[in-house]
Protein backbone atom coordinates (compact mmCIF):
# COMPACT_ATOMS: atom_id res chain seq x y z
CA UNK A 1 0.00 0.00 0.00
CA UNK A 2 1.22 3.49 -0.64
CA UNK A 3 1.14 5.86 1.62
CA UNK A 4 -0.79 9.45 1.40
CA UNK A 5 2.42 11.20 1.60
CA UNK A 6 3.82 9.39 -1.12
CA UNK A 7 1.06 11.09 -3.33
CA UNK A 8 2.53 13.65 -5.49
CA UNK A 9 -0.94 14.51 -6.33
CA UNK A 10 -1.67 15.57 -2.76
CA UNK A 11 -0.57 19.00 -1.13
CA UNK A 12 2.33 20.01 0.38
CA UNK A 13 0.43 20.22 3.39
CA UNK A 14 -1.73 16.86 3.09
CA UNK A 15 1.30 15.03 2.79
CA UNK A 16 3.46 16.73 5.82
CA UNK A 17 0.17 15.65 7.74
CA UNK A 18 -0.08 12.62 6.78
CA UNK A 19 4.00 11.67 7.27
CA UNK A 20 4.37 13.08 10.55
CA UNK A 21 2.62 10.81 12.90
CA UNK A 22 4.25 7.72 11.09
CA UNK A 23 7.44 9.72 12.56
CA UNK A 24 8.91 8.39 16.05
CA UNK A 25 10.88 10.93 18.44
CA UNK A 26 14.38 9.58 16.76
CA UNK A 27 13.15 10.70 13.40
CA UNK A 28 11.76 13.52 14.41
CA UNK A 29 15.54 14.94 16.60
CA UNK A 30 17.42 13.71 13.29
CA UNK A 31 15.50 16.16 11.20
CA UNK A 32 16.77 18.72 13.49
CA UNK A 33 20.62 18.42 12.47
CA UNK A 34 22.67 19.27 9.83
CA UNK A 35 26.22 18.70 9.88
CA UNK A 36 29.39 18.24 7.30
CA UNK A 37 30.37 15.89 4.84
CA UNK A 38 33.47 15.05 3.30
CA UNK A 39 33.68 13.86 -0.50
CA UNK A 40 35.58 11.36 -1.49
CA UNK A 41 38.70 10.15 0.87
CA UNK A 42 38.20 13.58 2.36
CA UNK A 43 37.52 13.08 6.10
CA UNK A 44 34.31 13.80 8.39
CA UNK A 45 34.78 16.77 10.20
CA UNK A 46 31.76 14.61 12.35
CA UNK A 47 33.92 11.90 13.02
CA UNK A 48 31.18 9.70 10.82
CA UNK A 49 30.41 8.98 7.29
CA UNK A 50 26.35 10.52 6.30
CA UNK A 51 25.51 7.09 5.93
CA UNK A 52 26.37 6.55 9.78
CA UNK A 53 24.86 9.39 11.01
CA UNK A 54 21.33 8.55 8.51
CA UNK A 55 21.75 4.84 9.90
CA UNK A 56 22.83 6.11 13.62
CA UNK A 57 21.26 9.17 14.23
CA UNK A 58 18.18 9.49 11.60
CA UNK A 59 20.00 12.73 10.15
CA UNK A 60 18.64 13.34 6.71
CA UNK A 61 20.16 17.34 6.21
CA UNK A 62 23.94 17.64 5.61
CA UNK A 63 26.97 20.29 4.35
CA UNK A 64 28.96 19.41 1.57
CA UNK A 65 32.36 20.04 2.70
CA UNK A 66 34.91 21.04 0.11
CA UNK A 67 34.08 20.28 -3.51
CA UNK A 68 34.40 17.75 -5.95
CA UNK A 69 34.06 17.47 -9.72
CA UNK A 70 30.52 17.64 -10.71
CA UNK A 71 29.77 14.16 -11.46
CA UNK A 72 31.75 13.14 -7.84
CA UNK A 73 29.08 15.35 -6.22
CA UNK A 74 26.24 13.51 -8.07
CA UNK A 75 27.45 10.37 -7.54
CA UNK A 76 27.78 11.10 -3.41
CA UNK A 77 24.46 12.86 -3.81
CA UNK A 78 22.58 9.64 -5.77
CA UNK A 79 24.04 7.33 -3.24
CA UNK A 80 22.93 8.79 -0.45
CA UNK A 81 19.35 9.28 -2.05
CA UNK A 82 19.37 5.61 -2.77
CA UNK A 83 20.47 4.73 1.02
CA UNK A 84 17.39 7.23 2.19
CA UNK A 85 14.78 6.03 -0.37
CA UNK A 86 15.21 2.67 1.41
CA UNK A 87 14.57 3.64 5.27
CA UNK A 88 11.65 2.74 6.78
CA UNK A 89 10.00 6.21 5.20
CA UNK A 90 11.94 7.13 3.02
CA UNK A 91 12.61 10.76 3.72
CA UNK A 92 15.13 11.93 1.27
CA UNK A 93 18.41 13.65 2.09
CA UNK A 94 18.85 17.16 1.39
CA UNK A 95 22.20 18.47 0.70
CA UNK A 96 23.68 22.40 1.07
CA UNK A 97 27.20 23.73 0.91
CA UNK A 98 27.91 26.76 3.47
CA UNK A 99 24.17 26.68 4.98
CA UNK A 100 22.81 29.69 6.95
CA UNK A 101 20.71 28.76 10.32
CA UNK A 102 18.61 31.12 11.49
CA UNK A 103 18.65 29.40 14.57
CA UNK A 104 14.58 28.04 14.52
CA UNK A 105 14.20 24.83 12.98
CA UNK A 106 17.83 23.36 12.66
CA UNK A 107 21.17 22.76 14.53
CA UNK A 108 24.10 23.04 12.36
CA UNK A 109 27.64 21.76 12.63
CA UNK A 110 26.09 19.21 15.51
CA UNK A 111 25.11 15.47 15.49
CA UNK A 112 23.91 14.48 18.52
CA UNK A 113 19.61 14.46 18.11
CA UNK A 114 19.51 12.12 21.49
CA UNK A 115 19.68 15.53 23.28
CA UNK A 116 16.85 16.40 21.60
CA UNK A 117 14.90 12.90 22.48
CA UNK A 118 15.92 13.10 25.95
CA UNK A 119 14.69 16.99 26.26
CA UNK A 120 11.16 15.87 25.33
CA UNK A 121 11.61 12.90 27.24
CA UNK A 122 12.29 13.96 30.33
CA UNK A 123 9.74 16.77 29.98
CA UNK A 124 11.28 20.10 29.31
CA UNK A 125 10.63 20.22 25.81
CA UNK A 126 6.88 19.44 24.55
CA UNK A 127 6.71 17.32 21.45
CA UNK A 128 4.30 19.52 19.96
CA UNK A 129 7.11 22.08 19.42
CA UNK A 130 9.50 19.86 17.69
CA UNK A 131 6.41 18.71 15.24
CA UNK A 132 6.49 22.42 14.21
CA UNK A 133 10.36 22.67 12.86
CA UNK A 134 9.82 18.84 11.75
CA UNK A 135 6.51 19.52 9.63
CA UNK A 136 8.24 23.32 7.84
CA UNK A 137 11.53 20.96 6.91
CA UNK A 138 9.25 18.37 5.75
CA UNK A 139 7.23 20.60 3.32
CA UNK A 140 10.86 22.22 1.72
CA UNK A 141 11.70 18.41 0.91
CA UNK A 142 8.42 18.27 -0.78
CA UNK A 143 8.30 21.55 -2.58
CA UNK A 144 11.75 20.56 -3.99
CA UNK A 145 10.21 17.51 -4.96
CA UNK A 146 12.95 15.02 -3.37
CA UNK A 147 10.22 12.61 -2.55
CA UNK A 148 9.23 12.39 -6.06
CA UNK A 149 10.83 13.25 -9.37
CA UNK A 150 13.90 15.27 -7.99
CA UNK A 151 15.28 12.97 -5.78
CA UNK A 152 18.41 11.58 -8.06
CA UNK A 153 20.41 13.93 -10.15
CA UNK A 154 21.59 13.39 -13.78
CA UNK A 155 25.38 13.65 -13.55
CA UNK A 156 25.50 14.28 -17.41
CA UNK A 157 23.47 17.38 -16.89
CA UNK A 158 25.10 18.32 -14.07
CA UNK A 159 28.31 18.29 -16.08
CA UNK A 160 27.13 20.15 -18.63
CA UNK A 161 25.40 22.56 -15.91
CA UNK A 162 28.09 23.71 -13.74
CA UNK A 163 30.24 26.40 -14.52
CA UNK A 164 28.49 27.20 -17.97
CA UNK A 165 29.55 30.43 -20.03
CA UNK A 166 26.23 32.52 -19.07
CA UNK A 167 26.81 31.28 -15.49
CA UNK A 168 30.21 32.97 -15.61
CA UNK A 169 29.35 35.39 -17.35
CA UNK A 170 26.84 36.57 -14.69
CA UNK A 171 29.13 35.85 -11.85
CA UNK A 172 32.01 38.30 -13.61
CA UNK A 173 28.89 41.39 -13.52
CA UNK A 174 27.87 40.82 -10.23
CA UNK A 175 31.46 41.07 -9.11
CA UNK A 176 31.91 44.09 -11.26
CA UNK A 177 28.81 45.82 -9.73
CA UNK A 178 28.37 45.09 -6.37
CA UNK A 179 31.79 46.42 -5.90
CA UNK A 180 30.83 49.51 -3.80
CA UNK A 181 32.96 53.03 -3.72
CA UNK A 182 33.65 54.98 -0.73
CA UNK A 183 35.92 57.20 -1.28
CA UNK A 184 36.81 58.69 -4.68
CA UNK A 185 40.32 60.40 -6.31
CA UNK A 186 42.04 59.11 -8.89
CA UNK A 187 39.39 56.89 -10.73
CA UNK A 188 38.61 55.77 -13.25
CA UNK A 189 42.52 55.66 -13.95
CA UNK A 190 42.82 56.69 -17.49
CA UNK A 191 45.71 55.55 -20.23
CA UNK A 192 48.45 53.27 -19.06
CA UNK A 193 50.12 54.59 -15.52
CA UNK A 194 52.78 53.43 -13.93
CA UNK A 195 51.25 51.06 -11.18
CA UNK A 196 52.39 49.55 -8.31
CA UNK A 197 50.36 46.59 -6.83
CA UNK A 198 50.09 44.68 -3.72
CA UNK A 199 47.52 42.24 -3.54
CA UNK A 200 46.94 42.08 -6.92
CA UNK A 201 48.17 39.73 -9.86
CA UNK A 202 51.22 41.98 -11.68
CA UNK A 203 50.17 39.77 -14.83
CA UNK A 204 46.53 40.97 -14.46
CA UNK A 205 47.42 44.51 -13.76
CA UNK A 206 49.75 44.51 -16.90
CA UNK A 207 46.84 44.28 -18.78
CA UNK A 208 45.70 47.39 -17.71
CA UNK A 209 48.93 49.37 -16.62
CA UNK A 210 52.77 49.49 -16.90
CA UNK A 211 53.38 47.87 -13.43
CA UNK A 212 56.09 48.86 -11.42
CA UNK A 213 58.23 46.82 -8.75
CA UNK A 214 58.94 50.27 -6.34
CA UNK A 215 56.31 52.46 -5.37
CA UNK A 216 57.89 55.41 -5.45
CA UNK A 217 58.52 55.21 -9.14
CA UNK A 218 54.90 54.68 -9.98
CA UNK A 219 51.69 57.33 -10.59
CA UNK A 220 49.81 55.08 -8.43
CA UNK A 221 49.31 52.17 -6.23
CA UNK A 222 46.71 49.34 -5.85
CA UNK A 223 46.61 47.83 -2.65
CA UNK A 224 44.03 45.02 -1.55
CA UNK A 225 43.26 43.98 1.62
CA UNK A 226 41.09 41.74 3.77
CA UNK A 227 38.98 42.49 6.48
CA UNK A 228 41.43 41.86 9.87
CA UNK A 229 39.76 38.98 11.96
CA UNK A 230 41.58 36.80 14.91
CA UNK A 231 42.81 33.54 14.08
CA UNK A 232 41.18 30.53 16.51
CA UNK A 233 41.72 27.01 17.25
CA UNK A 234 39.16 24.70 16.11
CA UNK A 235 38.00 23.61 12.27
CA UNK A 236 34.60 24.67 12.27
CA UNK A 237 36.43 28.14 14.41
CA UNK A 238 38.93 28.57 11.69
CA UNK A 239 36.28 28.97 8.83
CA UNK A 240 34.16 31.88 10.71
CA UNK A 241 36.34 34.91 11.27
CA UNK A 242 35.64 36.32 14.36
CA UNK A 243 37.15 38.88 16.87
CA UNK A 244 39.13 42.24 16.37
CA UNK A 245 37.80 44.41 13.37
CA UNK A 246 40.99 47.15 12.96
CA UNK A 247 44.17 45.57 11.45
CA UNK A 248 46.96 45.04 14.00
CA UNK A 249 49.75 48.10 14.91
CA UNK A 250 52.16 46.45 13.02
CA UNK A 251 50.34 45.73 9.88
CA UNK A 252 48.62 49.32 10.04
CA UNK A 253 51.89 50.72 9.80
CA UNK A 254 53.41 49.21 6.96
CA UNK A 255 49.81 49.75 5.18
CA UNK A 256 50.19 53.41 5.77
CA UNK A 257 53.50 53.42 4.85
CA UNK A 258 52.68 52.18 1.37
CA UNK A 259 49.84 54.94 1.27
CA UNK A 260 52.68 57.87 2.43
CA UNK A 261 54.87 56.91 -0.86
CA UNK A 262 52.31 56.77 -3.19
CA UNK A 263 48.78 57.55 -4.33
CA UNK A 264 46.91 54.00 -3.35
CA UNK A 265 43.50 53.59 -4.04
CA UNK A 266 42.71 50.48 -1.19
CA UNK A 267 40.35 47.52 -1.72
CA UNK A 268 39.20 46.04 1.09
CA UNK A 269 37.22 42.75 0.51
CA UNK A 270 34.52 43.51 3.54
CA UNK A 271 33.19 39.85 4.49
CA UNK A 272 32.48 41.63 7.81
CA UNK A 273 32.71 45.52 9.19
CA UNK A 274 35.81 46.77 9.16
CA UNK A 275 37.80 49.77 11.56
CA UNK A 276 39.79 51.53 8.37
CA UNK A 277 39.76 55.02 9.91
CA UNK A 278 43.43 55.89 9.24
CA UNK A 279 43.49 54.07 6.15
CA UNK A 280 40.27 56.06 4.58
CA UNK A 281 41.88 59.03 5.54
CA UNK A 282 45.87 58.72 4.62
CA UNK A 283 44.43 56.21 0.56
CA UNK A 284 43.89 58.33 -2.68
CA UNK A 285 40.40 56.25 -2.95
CA UNK A 286 38.71 53.48 -1.42
CA UNK A 287 36.53 50.27 -2.61
CA UNK A 288 34.56 47.60 -0.89
CA UNK A 289 33.98 44.71 -2.81
CA UNK A 290 32.59 41.29 -1.57
CA UNK A 291 34.39 38.74 -3.49
CA UNK A 292 35.96 39.84 -6.92
CA UNK A 293 38.54 39.09 -8.68
CA UNK A 294 41.63 41.43 -9.72
CA UNK A 295 39.97 42.31 -13.42
CA UNK A 296 36.73 42.93 -12.26
CA UNK A 297 38.80 45.49 -9.76
CA UNK A 298 40.57 47.07 -12.43
CA UNK A 299 37.77 46.96 -14.47
CA UNK A 300 36.20 49.68 -12.24
CA UNK A 301 38.92 51.20 -11.48
CA UNK A 302 39.91 51.70 -14.77
CA UNK A 303 36.27 53.17 -15.89
CA UNK A 304 35.61 49.65 -17.99
CA UNK A 305 32.64 49.14 -15.53
CA UNK A 306 30.71 50.89 -12.54
CA UNK A 307 30.55 50.41 -9.08
CA UNK A 308 26.76 50.10 -8.16
CA UNK A 309 27.18 48.89 -4.36
CA UNK A 310 26.02 49.78 -1.00
CA UNK A 311 27.55 49.11 2.07
CA UNK A 312 25.26 46.65 3.76
CA UNK A 313 26.75 47.92 7.34
CA UNK A 314 27.91 50.81 9.17
CA UNK A 315 31.97 51.10 9.22
CA UNK A 316 32.31 51.91 12.68
CA UNK A 317 35.07 55.10 13.61
CA UNK A 318 37.28 53.11 16.05
CA UNK A 319 37.15 49.58 18.04
CA UNK A 320 36.01 51.31 22.01
CA UNK A 321 32.50 52.01 19.37
CA UNK A 322 32.65 48.79 18.45
CA UNK A 323 32.99 47.36 21.96
CA UNK A 324 30.71 49.62 23.30
CA UNK A 325 27.88 48.77 21.31
CA UNK A 326 25.69 45.93 21.87
CA UNK A 327 26.40 42.88 19.34
CA UNK A 328 22.75 42.09 17.97
CA UNK A 329 21.73 45.86 16.96
CA UNK A 330 22.47 46.67 13.73
CA UNK A 331 23.55 50.52 12.56
CA UNK A 332 23.62 51.13 16.35
CA UNK A 333 26.68 54.00 15.71
CA UNK A 334 25.25 57.88 15.54
CA UNK A 335 28.69 59.04 13.54
CA UNK A 336 30.32 56.06 11.87
CA UNK A 337 33.01 56.16 9.14
CA UNK A 338 30.91 55.21 6.21
CA UNK A 339 27.25 54.60 6.78
CA UNK A 340 24.98 51.92 6.07
CA UNK A 341 24.03 52.10 2.15
CA UNK A 342 26.57 54.16 1.39
CA UNK A 343 28.20 54.13 -2.06
CA UNK A 344 29.32 56.34 -4.60
CA UNK A 345 29.99 55.98 -8.32
CA UNK A 346 32.02 57.70 -11.22
CA UNK A 347 31.19 58.38 -15.13
CA UNK A 348 32.36 55.22 -17.48
CA UNK A 349 35.34 55.69 -18.97
CA UNK A 350 35.76 55.74 -22.92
Amino acid sequence: MTHPYRDPERTVRERVADLLPRMTLEDKAGLLFHHAIGIGERPAPAGRTAEQMMAESGMTHFNLLGAGSPREIVALHNRLQEAAADSRLGIPVTFSTDPRHAGADQIGGESCPELIVDLVRTGRLDESRLDESVARLLAEKFRLGLFDDQRYVDADIAEETVGRADFRTEREAAQRRSSTLLKNGPSPLSGRPRLFVDGVSPEVASEYADVVTDPATADFAVLRLATPYERRPGLFESFFHAGRLDFPEERLKEILGLLDVVPAIVVIHLERPAVIPEIADRSAGLLAVFGAGDRAVLDVLFGRALPEGRLPFQLPRSMAEVVAGRPDVPQESTDPLFAFDHGLSFPLGP
